[in-house]
């Protein structure tokens, strides 16, 4: 389900031009999601919205700027 899901949210950025394609079958797609799943699972720290800005702007888009599609 989570997976289903975040590859849904991958293919709508793609669609509008936002990523570039072919990003969610790179590591750039576990990458995104990283810190929130460790803060929830393993250090058992909320994720509130304040958090997940955070990674966005300091993370995410960075990396989004640079990202390059996965090789076949």
């Amino acid at each position: 389900m989570w997976r289903n899901a975040y590859a849904q949210m991958w293919a709508r950025a793609e669609a509008r031009g936002e990523v570039t394609p072919g990003l969610a079958q790179s590591p750039m797609d576990e990458t995104t999601s990283a810190l929130i799943v460790q803060r929830w699972l393993l250090i058992d720290e909320p994720v509130d919205e304040e958090y997940a800005d955070q990674v966005l702007d300091t993370v995410v888009m960075p990396l989004l700027r640079h990202a390059r599609p996965a090789r076949p």
